[in-house]
């Protein structure tokens, strides 16, 4: 099924990150169609929360390739109270830190 939905629609991260947990393979492609950008974990991440789906937001989370992105650690630490993830999100560079805008 998923990938039919990515043969669809190529853009559908969460199609990229089922296939990824369900073959445990698939990484280096869910990655590639991210394109690195922090922001496109954190939205997959927060469509995972609404739907409950807490280990998986906090999985994708972990995922994103740039540490020093404060928004990643905020919700790391919202959702798992690692009291780390606040530290490193307070100690991480802040300029484009723009809460609101998800």
């Amino acid at each position: 099924m998923q990938k039919e939905t990515r043969n669809i629609d190529a853009l559908d991260h969460s199609a990229y990150y089922e296939l990824y947990k369900l073959n445990g393979n698939g990484l280096d492609e869910m990655q590639a169609v991210m394109r690195g950008d922090n922001h496109n974990y954190i939205e997959l991440a927060l469509s995972y929360m609404s739907a409950y789906l807490t280990d998986d937001a906090i999985e994708i989370l972990k995922l994103a390739p740039n540490d020093n992105e404060p928004m990643v650690h905020y919700y790391l630490y919202a959702l798992t109270n690692d009291k780390s993830e606040l530290d490193t999100a307070e100690n991480s560079e802040s300029l484009y830190c723009f809460p609101e805008q998800t």
